[in-house]
């Protein structure tokens, strides 16, 4: 069995479905020693919620990478371009989060494509709002952006390569994290595969970097 499919294979079952083994999550490297005290804490996002954003590493690399509708990046680029400019901090570090010790009920998945469809075509969270009252979105659009689908359907939108997240809307304990990697950022050069190759050195999950980017 080769290493891509050890990995890929490595999840967990909860009846006929699956989560994967691992999630990750990543944060300005300022915010590690308080994390690696404290643990993993919900932060606010304007449409879902509180949660702790995570994204497993398959379906990342597999099709996190598709350009962006109305930005020149791609959802990956996206995601770190974000995480570093609202921080203003140009380093950024991930961590690793097994999943048998996250609750399922709690855990859920939000598709990448949809989300950047309506927040680049509306400037506020109002706007949102306030173009699903016009019917401008769908009910099911709407559901599938602030309230997003279990966790256990994950295997679904990967067969139909579709870009996720995974929300917990619980706080994860220091203890059940782990410190994986830190990485330098360039704002005019967001090169993503040099980035995780930084978030990854030495680690198994390297592979996925000559395999899918």
């Amino acid at each position: 069995m080769s290493l891509v499919t050890t990995i890929s294979s490595s999840a967990l079952k909860v009846g006929k479905h699956k989560i994967p083994k691992y999630l990750y999550h990543i944060t300005p490297t300022k915010n590690v020693e308080n994390i690696q005290k404290k643990g993993l804490q919900m932060t606010e996002d304007d449409l879902f919620g509180e949660g702790v954003f995570m994204f497993d590493l398959a379906n990342l690399t597999k099709f996190w990478t598709k350009t962006n509708n109305k930005q020149k990046t791609n959802f990956a680029q996206t995601l770190i371009d974000y995480v570093t400019r609202r921080s203003g901090n140009f380093s950024i570090s991930i961590f690793r989060i097994p999943t048998k010790n996250i609750p399922t009920d709690a855990l859920s998945i939000r598709r990448q494509d949809k989300l950047f469809e309506i927040v680049n075509k509306y400037e506020t969270t109002s706007d949102i709002y306030n173009a699903y009252a016009r019917k401008e979105i769908t009910e099911k659009v709407m559901d599938e952006i602030t309230i997003g689908s279990p966790a256990t359907l994950s295997n679904k939108f990967d067969r139909k390569k579709i870009p996720i997240e995974y929300i917990l809307e619980e706080n994860i304990p220091a203890k059940d994290i782990e410190l994986f990697g830190t990485a330098k950022v360039d704002f005019n050069n967001l090169d993503l595969k040099s980035i995780l190759k930084q978030l990854f050195a030495d680690k198994k999950e390297n592979i996925f970097l000559y395999k899918f980017l």
